[in-house]
């Protein structure tokens, strides 16, 4: 590991990491602040191999933004021996500073980790939670249909509560998931649909009439291919 005198132009930000978790652009302001003031950032941490930040992709950006590519900043160069190594070290430094991260950056983070290998423990141990609520964030993961290098590979993201599908699915649904879906068990959603239908506190509007039917339909398709199953 050493220290280094680096221009911005030669680093990289890794987009696997920012899909991971995401540039904020209210984090990235206030490092612009720090860096306009003179503050003591730490440097970033930064593979040596192909200079890809590994950690400090916030203040990379602030000082790209501040400075320009031409403007140099102190970094920590190291070298790894795996992709495993450099997702360990990525989320080992964001769980250490000061910015913490929303469930589901934790949630992608930690399926990125499992699926390069990293055992249930260890993942545990840096996120300081038991090997069981990995566990359950692992299977509350569902696998997504990507092309990437234009082959057609599963990776598995964080889902809400709820969402089971059999088969992956497609980036399209799965961000129409994540915007609109409640994360809530079929279970608890047919529970309360029934006790309003029941109670009659559902109103006979032409849109509830609409929604209604079109879900009679598809719960006619889905028993029908259960029981087929069965």
């Amino acid at each position: 590991m050493q220290t280094q005198q680096v221009k911005l132009s030669k680093l990289n930000i890794d987009k696997r990491f920012t899909e991971i978790r995401p540039v904020n652009e209210f984090f990235v302001s206030t490092y612009r602040q720090n860096y306009r003031h003179g503050a003591d950032m730490p440097p970033p941490i930064v593979d040596k191999e192909d200079y890809r930040v590994i950690s400090g992709n916030h203040r990379v950006t602030a000082a790209l933004k501040e400075f320009g590519e031409d403007h140099k900043i102190a970094v920590i160069l190291k070298k790894y021996d795996s992709e495993r190594e450099r997702l360990k070290e990525f989320a080992q430094e964001n769980t250490r500073h000061g910015n913490a991260m929303d469930g589901i950056t934790r949630h992608r983070m930690i399926l990125a980790m499992l699926q390069e290998g990293t055992p249930d423990e260890e993942v545990a141990s840096i996120f300081n939670r038991p090997v069981k609520w990995v566990e359950t964030l692992r299977e509350r993961g569902v696998a997504v249909t990507e092309k990437i290098g234009g082959k057609e590979i599963n990776t598995i993201k964080p889902a809400k509560r709820g969402l089971e599908p059999e088969q992956p699915i497609n980036p399209k649904d799965y961000r129409i998931h994540l915007k609109e879906d409640r994360g809530v068990h079929v279970v608890t959603l047919v529970s309360q649909l029934n006790r309003w239908l029941h109670n009659g506190w559902v109103r006979e509007t032409p849109e509830n009439i609409g929604a209604l039917t079109i879900l009679k339909q598809n719960l006619d398709v889905f028993l029908k291919k259960a029981k087929k199953a069965a």
